[in-house]
């Protein structure tokens, strides 16, 4: 480095950055700021206020692909980046905690993406900033996306069967038995580009403040149902509408004030269903010139209508014009002529065409998309005949018949749309899906269905989801980001990441300067390292601080209108009798609360960083179902940010294992009762009686043997311990619970609950065969909120708002038993060697939350009639247990700032 004082006030840096022969140099700007530029090159950057002592900085990158830089004319800036003035207090935290970079990519000022998370090194993730980028003419007349083939791609769907909180039942192929999986890892590939991957954000942006409406029949409907899956992987959506027949649903995305419908129609013209005897015949007078009114009257309000249609025209139908009879389809009938199924479905669509081009009340800018037609793939018979679709891979192009009727129906369709004199603005476009189509065999459900009418029927027509139906949508988003001006080609992409890659590599350098130094460009080394070694200390004597004042389990309950991170919709693996809306609850008030620690903040759960801290480990829940509750919580947490495999399950469903691949992490949940050993007692031959002999000093087998492969464990229990049960230490009764009885003493829960788990903590330090870095976590008493009876008393619990701490009883039972769960674990910290112990003292928290159990809002059907106010609903007050176990877990494995200095 060269440093080189100019007259004047101000001294800044002459940059003498030697690379690939280029020199690069910087000199003043009037502002205070800069201009760096690069000889022979056609890169140049300019500094905003990089030069007042401590401000901020704004590094704006530009193309002008001249040999030479001159002051004067237009700059075309391809990217601008903000530099703090000086480090920011939370620089650390961006390092280990912060979820993405901050840096987002535009093309004509709609948003593309912000998946730079892998290019751009985490040091730099305080940095803000926009890359903008601009379409190739060239691509845009020398692509035709729908001529190509299907290549494999392993990276398969977007979504899965489980991530999808809307999948149709009937269309979950995995779901019914289908086996294999290869028709969903397949991409189209177009003959001279590339077909970008759909991108829920993308599409959002673009269809922002508008209504898309779906027009045809079921395949159409198949089409609205792919697109719903893959948007719901960036926002879920309300479900605002639903008549009566599910033909006309609407879906609204909030956050983009965006509107999607579908019209199920079988014609898109005027059809009457013959009827004989009484009976519905499945024979249709199909009258050719008039439009059906359930969609047409809809089309005001519209901005995109994707129609489509034609499968209902392959049966019998007479045909009508000017209401008169002209001909029919498969009559064989005299005096009837016989048109056949592609003059019917050209006069249909015409007219649909029309309609849509003559509507006064329409949008002027209204687009309307012809979807065309969706082959069938039925072999050895018809739909009704024993036909079938069992192929597991795509055809070749060579393979398909480009003679058929289905390829002579979509040449119709597409000449409809070339005919068409558009009107007043109206816009038509082909979504032309057929050639993609007729060579996917393999994506039918088949037999794979669960349409109890039509059981013995194959499904041939309809598109498994995920599957080869969902490259649609993928079309969808190109024509519309090509109808809106904003197209981005994947070389776009590849040039752009190359460019943000060189900015990279310049905002490094640069940050040195920006960062740490009052004056960006006023460098003296000693002053620097004194100044940074001053900034160090600060920072982490306020994080000391901070630690040492701060006890997450004392706080409030807060209002919170973000709600949770997660819905019932938006959980794969929700579990039915938690799922408390389903089950007819109303109020929402109790998931807009939030937990606030006294002397802090509790940061909000972060799928990417738990994941990231529990990276190649094993993490169980021990205990009873509340235990089993807090992992379903996680599990519904962690799959917004992944969906993770259901591994083993056990015929009792009580040892469950779900393994997330991207992160090598383990998820499970052992199910006991009383963490040692219980045996229930027989009566009359009965041996339901739920009276057991509790040993208080003999762990259960059923867990322990478990523990040697866990990194991290979360004990808990209490529940079964509130009822009659006898008491064991040393294999002699000691004493009972609730059991009134003479000579035998009735030494409590509490007693009993700080003996079992005395009894686990000592085993768990003892183990030898454990981990050395195993760590365990004691969860404390979870209470339940009976009012006017127990649990089988006419118990219920129905508020629906939080208790202030004023209102609840810290002598109660429930803080007794939490009290002696703590005293044992700091008995156990004392003593410990090697082991590790922690605490999620929940207790005073969820007192405090008698509004969050399911109440009667589940569906046991062996309890109809009993309230639940033992478990939580999901979402609800238990995601807090899992803020502060993540809290917890950074703390421990160094992931907080503290223990990262």
């Amino acid at each position: 480095m060269n440093q080189k004082t100019f007259t004047g006030n101000d001294t800044c840096w002459l940059l003498a950055m030697l690379s690939m022969r280029r020199w690069w140099w910087w000199r003043r700007c009037s502002s205070g700021g800069g201009i760096a530029e690069c000889f022979n090159c056609s890169i140049k950057f300019v500094i905003l206020g990089g030069c007042g002592g401590g401000s901020a900085g704004f590094l704006v990158f530009g193309l002008i692909g001249t040999s030479q830089v001159s002051d004067e004319g237009d700059v075309e800036f391809k990217a601008v980046l903000f530099f703090p003035p000086k480090a920011p207090h939370d620089l650390y935290g961006s390092y280990y905690n912060a979820n993405k970079s901050n840096l987002k990519l535009y093309v004509r000022r709609v948003f593309i993406s912000d998946g730079f998370d892998d290019l751009l090194p985490k040091y730099l993730n305080f940095l803000m900033g926009n890359i903008l980028g601009s379409k190739d003419e060239n691509d845009e007349k020398t692509c035709d996306l729908f001529e190509g083939r299907w290549i494999p791609d392993l990276n398969g769907s977007l979504y899965t069967n489980w991530s999808c909180p809307t999948i149709p039942d009937w269309k979950d192929c995995p779901k019914h038995g289908k086996k294999d999986f290869d028709y969903m890892n397949w991409r189209w590939k177009p003959n001279k580009c590339e077909l970008p991957g759909f991108n829920p954000k993308t599409f959002l942006s673009i269809v922002r403040g508008k209504k898309l409406a779906f027009i045809g029949d079921s395949v159409a409907r198949n089409q609205m149902e792919s697109l719903l899956c893959l948007l719901a992987q960036g926002e879920i959506p309300r479900d605002v509408y639903k008549d009566s027949d599910d033909r006309f649903p609407t879906f609204y995305f909030p956050s983009h004030d965006f509107t999607l419908m579908v019209y199920w129609v079988r014609f898109l013209v005027i059809a009457e269903e013959i009827v004989v005897n009484g009976s519905a015949t499945g024979t249709f007078n199909i009258h050719l010139d008039k439009v059906d009114n359930n969609w047409d009257q809809n089309l005001p309000g519209l901005d995109y209508a994707i129609i489509s249609d034609a499968h209902w025209f392959f049966r019998k139908h007479y045909l009508y014009e000017g209401g008169k009879l002209i001909g029919c389809i498969y009559c064989d009938e005299p005096n009837v002529p016989e048109f056949g199924v592609l003059f019917a479905i050209d006069k249909a669509f015409g007219t649909a065409l029309k309609s849509i081009n003559d509507c006064n009340g329409c949008n002027k800018g209204l687009l309307t998309l012809l979807r065309t037609f969706s082959p069938a793939h039925f072999e050895n018979g018809s739909w009704n005949g024993g036909g079938t679709c069992n192929r597991t891979s795509p055809y070749t192009e060579e393979q398909v018949n480009f003679a058929s009727m289905e390829w002579e129906l979509r040449g119709i369709q597409v000449k409809a749309v070339e005919n068409i004199e558009k009107k007043e603005g109206k816009r038509f476009e082909i979504l032309d899906i057929t050639r993609a189509m007729m060579m996917r065999p393999d994506g039918h459900p088949g037999l794979m269905k669960s349409n109890q009418y039509l059981k013995e029927y194959s499904d041939c027509v309809h598109w498994c989801l995920p599957g080869p139906i969902d490259v649609w949508n993928d079309l969808l988003m190109a024509v519309l980001q090509k109808k809106d001006d904003n197209c981005l080609r994947r070389n776009d992409v590849g040039r752009l990441v190359l460019f943000l890659l060189w900015v990279i590599g310049v905002t490094s350098i640069f940050t040195v300067f920006i960062i740490y130094s009052p004056n960006p460009f006023s460098y003296k080394a000693k002053e620097k390292q004194h100044n940074l070694a001053k900034n160090y200390s600060a920072f982490y004597e306020w994080k000391r601080v901070a630690e040492k004042k701060c006890d997450l389990f004392k706080g409030r309950w807060i209002p919170d209108l973000n709600g949770s991170l997660y819905t019932n919709w938006s959980c794969p693996t929700m579990p039915s009798s938690k799922n408390c809306h389903k089950h007819g609850r109303k109020d929402v008030d109790y998931m807009n609360w939030r937990w606030k620690p006294n002397e802090c903040e509790l940061p909000r759960f972060n799928p990417k960083t738990f994941l990231s801290v529990v990276h190649g480990k094993k993490l169980a829940f021990i205990g009873d179902s509340v235990a089993r509750n807090q992992m379903e919580s996680l599990l519904c947490l962690l799959s917004q940010g992944q969906t993770p495999k259901d591994f083993y399950k056990d015929s009792e469903d009580r040892f469950r294992t779900f393994y997330f691949p991207s992160h090598n992490f383990t998820l499970m949940v052992h199910w006991v009762r009383f963490l040692v050993v219980a045996e229930e007692r027989g009566i009359n031959g009965t041996t339901k009686t739920y009276i057991f002999d509790i040993h208080l000093d003999k762990i259960d087998i059923s867990w322990a043997q478990r523990l040697r492969d866990l990194d991290y464990a979360v004990i808990s229990d209490a529940h079964w311990f509130f009822r009659k049960n006898y008491l064991y230490e040393g294999g002699r009764q000691i004493g009972c619970i609730y059991c009134d009885e003479p000579n035998v003493p009735d030494l409590g829960v509490p007693f009993a609950v700080g003996k079992a788990f005395g009894s686990v903590l000592e085993y768990i330090n003892d183990c030898k065969e454990c981990k050395k870095g195993l760590v365990t976590f004691l969860r404390t008493f979870s209470p339940a909120h009976f009012e006017h009876g127990s649990w089988n008393g006419g118990g219920t619990c129905n508020r629906t708002s939080p208790y202030t701490e004023e209102q609840i009883n810290l002598a109660s039972t429930e803080m007794e038993v939490r009290s002696v769960q703590v005293k044992e674990f700091e008995k156990i910290k004392k003593r410990t060697e090697g082991k590790r112990f922690e605490i999620l003292d929940i207790t005073r928290a969820m007192i405090m939350r008698p509004d969050g159990h399911p109440d009667l809002h589940w569906d046991n059907q062996y309890m109809k009639g009993h309230s639940d106010c033992i478990h939580w609903c999901l979402p609800g007050p238990i995601d807090v247990w899992n803020d502060l176990l993540m809290a917890v877990l950074q703390k421990e494995d160094g992931h907080s700032t503290h223990s990262s200095s």
